[in-house]
């Protein structure tokens, strides 16, 4: 029986057990449109696999190998992807709302960026996370956590980063801020010149940092 068809037949029943089968049948595998929601996937390896439309709320890819993978516009709320790799992955579109990408997770890639472009990562944890050269624009990352993230050679053009904490975060020179929304974001450690173009509104200090007060002028 061929992969699809396994996937064709489960569908919402799935189990881990049937990913597994998947895997293994070493066939072309697609969960496009399919409902994963609440399996636990850690330490799978799920390179290249289609996950498109697919319904990923509080999945678990903990330590999974999701180098190459399709996920844009899937529904993956609350999903844990704590120290899992995606690598040269698309994620265009998602709804990535309370994610959980903590230290070891690796969003970034030299070879081919990571697309993040109009995702939602409201409210998401990414601590320690490896965002280089990834493409953030557009994304929602209002009242995200971006601990000591690196965003050397990202793309956050237009994003909303409202209420965000940026504290220690890593950038370049071509770090792209332009016209993000940083109001009422915290920012401590991170050289300003770095977010030429940002909307920043008043800058007023706020313990070991500065917070970007929203005016009435803006």
């Amino acid at each position: 029986m061929h992969a699809y068809q396994i996937v064709a037949k489960l569908d919402a029943e799935l189990k881990r057990i049937d990913i597994i089968k998947c895997i293994k049948s070493n066939e072309r595998i697609r969960f496009r449109g399919v409902n994963l929601s609440g399996l636990d996937l850690s330490k799978l390896d799920l390179t290249k696999i289609d996950f498109s439309y697919a319904c990923l709320r509080n999945v678990c890819f903990s330590n999974c190998d999701l180098h190459g993978a399709k996920l844009n516009y899937v529904d993956a709320k609350r999903a844990n992807f704590s120290d899992a790799s995606l690598e040269s992955s698309e994620s265009v579109g998602a709804n990535l709302r309370a994610v959980t990408l903590s230290v070891g997770a690796n969003l970034g890639s030299a070879k081919k960026n990571c697309s993040f472009w109009g995702a939602s990562l409201v409210a998401a944890e990414l601590h320690d996370v490896d965002l280089r050269n990834a493409s953030l624009e557009g994304a929602c990352l209002v009242s995200a956590q971006l601990h000591d993230v690196d965003l050397a050679n990202a793309n956050l053009e237009a994003a909303s980063l409202e209420r965000a904490d940026l504290k220690n975060i890593k950038t370049t020179t071509n770090t792209k801020f332009k016209d993000a929304n940083l109001q009422e974001a915290y920012v401590e450690n991170v050289n300003f010149q770095h977010l030429e173009g940002a909307k920043l509104a008043l800058v007023t200090p706020s313990g070991n940092g500065v917070i970007c007060r929203r005016s009435h002028f803006f």
